[in-house]
């Protein structure tokens, strides 16, 4: 008698434990996990030390070049050499490195806030996968535990001759139907708790439960203009092409600035004759131009 009732608690004090062992995993825990364990973010947070040491550079670099401009260096055994001068590319490309990193730190900034929301919606979205797939496992479940038991009591009434064979075998069909559809559910179950886990760098395979309440979202056709305009705001791609237009601008108002405050009667004389032409509607004429002015 001990021995079998120890058979009899031996099971059911495993079940309770492997109960106890299993934990929820809300959503925002997976969200939160998804976004701490990205390669995606770790490879553009990285990316941003890389452009801050060239930056860092990039200062020290046109001190650099400004101090061997202006000043009168000693080496050993008395070598002088005396300031130097560089050309004008040397100039512009100087003036608009520093531009250029941070215009790329910022996209990369954008970039970064860009991916917690792309890595955000596709954690999201399998999270609620796993639930529908949880779903249906449970559905299922329900499913063959009615069909068995309407399979067993059709047997009974066999049995006392009140149901005939083909009954018996339409229940038997019934039944492995339902084992048929949950065995895809299980699978799939344990397919989408698989890809969750790849997701957010954590196994939870096994050991773990998800919620049952999917949220209540309301949308209306009203609200489309602005949902488009939210995405507009938040697309990497428009943001990035946007801000490399800035720069290039920037870079070209920077050369512009740099051309005329090194040869500005020069540039002066350019854009008098370029306006002239204008006005009297006339086409530029480089041989007219260099009789005129030089």
């Amino acid at each position: 008698c001990m021995i079998l009732a120890a058979a009899m608690v031996l099971p059911l004090t495993a079940a309770f434990a492997s109960a106890a062992a299993e934990k929820e995993l809300s959503l925002s825990q997976a969200i939160s996990l998804a976004v701490k364990n990205s390669s995606k973010l770790r490879s553009i947070t990285l990316s941003k030390v890389k452009k801050q040491i060239q930056l860092k550079q990039a200062y020290s670099a046109i001190a650099d070049t400004r101090r061997n401009e202006s000043t009168i260096r000693f080496s050993l055994l008395f070598n002088i050499r005396w300031p130097e001068e560089h050309g004008m590319p040397k100039e512009i490309e100087l003036l608009t490195k520093v531009p250029d990193i941070q215009s790329e730190i910022k996209i990369l900034n954008a970039k970064y806030n860009y991916t917690v929301l792309s890595e955000t919606a596709k954690c999201e979205q399998q999270y609620y996968d796993v639930m529908y797939c949880n779903y249906e496992v449970d559905f299922y479940k329900a499913m063959l535990a009615e069909a068995e038991e309407a399979y067993n009591k059709i047997l009974r009434e066999y049995a006392a001759g009140n149901a005939k064979k083909s009954d018996i075998d339409y229940m038997k069909k019934q039944v492995k139907d339902a084992q048929n559809s949950l065995s895809k559910a299980q699978s799939a179950y344990e397919a989408a708790k698989s890809k969750l886990s790849k997701i957010i760098g954590r196994d939870v395979t096994k050991g773990y439960t998800f919620g049952d309440t999917l949220p209540a979202v309301n949308i209306d056709r009203s609200m489309l203009p602005s949902i488009e305009n939210y995405a507009l705001q938040n697309d990497f791609t428009y943001y990035e092409a946007r801000e490399k237009l800035n720069n290039a601008e920037s870079a070209n108002d920077t050369m512009k600035s740099v051309y005329s405050g090194r040869y500005g009667s020069d540039v002066a004389n350019v854009m008098s004759y370029i306006n002239s032409c204008k006005a009297r509607g006339e086409e530029l004429d480089y041989e007219v131009f260099i009789d005129k002015y030089n």
